[in-house]
């Protein structure tokens, strides 16, 4: 049952104060025996990020996504050739995978990497398509813990109702899809991986726009005040103040022809510059931090270095992300499903692989080709394949009967015409 944090219930965020707590109380080892460990605090905070920090719940999407859009497939491992019998095994694995919806597994794997820990436990039912997953239900990340027991796996903590006391059991890895990780190596059981690293980003960013929005309430959108003579009593100066106040609200007001009323459009920049610079900055770090770099659809300074920089910081992101989900499908999944549906393997179970393609450089195939069909002696040395031509080429190969354009062939140019 997920973890109620009353410091939450009135507010988005937690004080600093009360951060600080939660990280005390996130950092005491389950070897000590004086103060109980406790992840839930710090857990429930950092789930809450994403909900106040747009920015923040982006990168995360964008790690996931990133992901998705791989290819995978199912394999036996290439150095065995496979049976008949394990090409129908196969198959059939295949099957229960895409009928369980296996790959959304992926939305918790990264969540886990991000976060430090997540876990989805798996219910298995008899069906006609074998022994398969029917159901899957993801824990709150404040039912978890970094075990200090098993070297890779979590603890969950069972919360009393009544007492609101805790306590740890091993989570079951039979029926649990677990991720646990920790971008610090030396540090096994450090809770809360990225989202930690950037917690503060988030928090000074979600505090300054109402600090900011304050002052603008506060000193007018721009900035408005009035001068006076110096003769006016209290009551005048108070009734004048009221004035500024109904200008900056309303945008009308009456003053007598002895005031002045003064703009201040540089206060105004001045506030609004130095409040986007710190988003800015915050972002930037905040960027590096999750996905290795602040690139977005925009390459900053217009340069094409930079933006392939970008592509290559993202693919290497994306590719740790891809080995970490690929081992623990492989290896907390499928040897589960092959177990339960065929027993013991005779070589090795199936594995989960990204399917990697090839990167075609269309524009320089396409110049290869033209100088082979343009000169007649590489057009008979260099036999190509019809398919191949297509792939090359990256346009897709007409159906059977599908009506196609007809080039007309260049004509020769006779002299004399």
């Amino acid at each position: 049952m997920p973890y109620h944090n009353s410091d939450l219930t009135n507010s988005l965020l937690p004080t600093t104060t009360q951060i600080k707590r939660y990280l005390r109380l996130a950092n005491i080892s389950l070897t000590e025996k004086k103060t109980k460990r406790d992840v839930r605090l710090l857990m429930s905070y950092l789930q809450r990020l994403q909900e106040v920090d747009g920015r923040f719940l982006g990168l995360v999407e964008r790690r996931k996504r990133a992901v998705r859009a791989r290819k995978f497939d199912i394999q036996l491992p290439a150095e065995y050739k496979m049976t008949s019998v394990e090409e129908k095994q196969l198959l059939e694995t295949k099957t229960r995978f895409r009928k369980a919806n296996i790959f959304s597994l992926w939305n918790d794997i990264i969540d886990g990497i991000i976060f430090g820990q997540s876990a989805v436990r798996l219910y298995f039912d008899n069906t006609r398509f074998g022994t398969m997953v029917t159901k899957k239900e993801s824990y709150d990340l404040t039912e978890l813990d970094h075990s200090e027991t098993l070297d890779n796996w979590l603890d969950e903590l069972i919360t009393d109702e009544k007492t609101k006391e805790f306590s740890r059991i091993p989570l079951d890895p039979d029926i649990n899809i677990i991720t646990r990780f920790s971008p610090m190596k030396n540090r096994k059981h450090y809770v809360g991986s990225y989202a930690r690293a950037i917690n503060l980003l988030s928090f000074l960013k979600y505090h300054t726009r109402w600090h900011w929005a304050d002052n603008n309430e506060r000193h007018g959108i721009p900035p408005t005040y009035a001068t006076h003579p110096e003769a006016l009593d209290e009551v005048e100066i108070s009734k004048l103040i009221a004035m500024v106040e109904k200008l900056k609200k309303d945008s009308v007001a009456v003053f007598p022809e002895y005031v002045k009323i003064l703009y201040e459009q540089a206060l105004k920049s001045d506030s609004t510059d130095s409040f986007k610079e710190f988003l800015d900055a915050a972002n930037t770090e905040m960027a590096i931090t999750i996905v290795g770099q602040n690139l977005t659809t925009e390459v900053q300074g217009g340069s094409r270095a930079a933006a392939q920089v970008q592509n290559e910081v993202d693919d290497l992101i994306t590719d740790a992300d891809v080995d970490t989900g690929v081992d623990i499908i492989t290896n907390q999944y499928l040897k589960l499903d092959f177990i339960n549906n065929y027993g013991e393997p005779r070589n090795d179970y199936f594995e989960f692989v990204e399917v990697k393609e090839e990167q075609e450089d269309y524009e320089s195939n396409s110049r290869i080709f033209t100088n082979i069909f343009t000169d007649e002696e590489l057009r008979e040395k260099i036999p190509i394949g019809k398919s191949v031509f297509y792939k090359k080429l990256g346009i897709p190969e007409p159906k059977e009967g599908e009506e196609v354009i007809q080039f007309a062939p260049k004509k020769k140019v006779i002299d004399g015409e």
